[in-house]
């Protein structure tokens, strides 16, 4: 499959390849299909474009991220309103054992975050959209959750496809193995940062105290 993916996708150019990580993101829950082609190694693939040049970076990342925000919203909604139908039938009893279940369980153990952390778990991010509907998750919780998620791991992926370059085969199996470290490395970065200025902040304003009190 990866080499396939590899010989189709890295023959486009921008604004095609955005189109296609952008609906590919976009259809990974709603219609399962990301369960045959992981949104995160097309992601990838479109950072190795940024890399050869057919691309740029931005437009790509904010692909990815759209189209899994918009996706997630319609799995939510497809959840909400034909899950328990949907659940009842042959292929819905089987994603039931298979997927949902392990879903629910991510679901209650890490209520709204579960959302942010699902979408880097390999099979959970699928799935986790449509249990949150099932659950009744409230939108207006759900969304902003969403949207953080989609844009953390829309830039996260294109940007390990875009260092990664040609070596992506093997960016794509760290991220299916370790999308969680990655997230962490994400928020544990960004939250280093924040406390490494306010300390910055209070050393300045402390010494400027100070130089006042001379």
């Amino acid at each position: 499959m990866t080499e396939w993916l590899e010989q189709t996708l890295l023959r486009f150019h921008a604004p095609l390849a955005y189109l296609i990580v952008l609906g590919t993101a976009f259809l990974e829950g709603p219609l399962l299909l990301g369960f045959v082609i992981p949104g995160e190694v097309v992601t990838i693939l479109g950072g190795v474009l940024v890399f050869y040049g057919n691309a740029d970076f931005l437009p790509m990342a904010i692909a990815a991220a759209i189209g899994a925000m918009g996706g997630d919203s319609v799995g939510y909604w497809m959840g909400r309103w034909v899950g328990p139908w949907l659940l009842g039938t042959r292929p819905g009893r089987w994603l039931d054992r298979k997927h949902f279940h392990k879903a629910r369980g991510f679901l209650a153990r890490w209520g709204v975050w579960a959302v942010v952390l699902g979408r880097f778990t390999s099979g959970v991010r699928v799935i986790i959209p449509g249990a949150c509907g099932m659950a009744r998750m409230h939108y207006g919780r759900f969304l902003p959750a969403s949207v953080l998620a989609g844009a953390l791991w829309g830039a996260a992926f294109v940007a390990l496809g875009w260092a990664a370059g040609t070596a992506w085969e093997k960016a794509s199996q760290v991220a299916g193995a370790g999308s969680l470290v990655l997230l962490i490395a994400i928020v544990g970065g960004w939250i280093a940062s924040k406390l490494i200025r306010r300390a910055r902040a209070r050393k300045r304003s402390q010494a400027g105290a100070g130089w006042r009190t001379k």
